[in-house]
């Protein structure tokens, strides 16, 4: 069996897409859950009148442009990679 009959069997083509969309599933997933976080800080500020605090503005903005950023690769589960994908640079929760 040569390489062409193998990859053929195996369809490493559609197993590596198949990786690839998992890992923007996995971080999608995730973005949304950070995101619900931070909906009461916008409706706190719509309600009070006054514009969503910057740092928050942007916090959710990268959260949002994530998918267009980031190359989520599928990885081992570590302490660096709790969800499984590396390949994000995840922004950092305003205090």
């Amino acid at each position: 069996m040569n390489q062409e009959e193998i990859n053929q069997m195996f369809d490493y083509e559609n197993m590596e897409k198949f990786r690839n969309a998992e890992a923007l599933r996995i971080l999608r997933e995730e973005r949304d859950r950070l995101l619900k976080e931070t909906d009461w800080i916008t409706l706190r500020s719509y309600s009070q009148g006054v514009p969503v605090p910057e740092k928050w503005s942007l916090y959710q903005e990268a959260l949002r442009n994530l998918p267009q950023t980031s190359t989520p690769i599928i990885s081992s589960v570590t302490e660096e990679t709790p969800l499984g994908i590396s390949g994000v640079d995840w922004p950092v929760k305003p205090q």
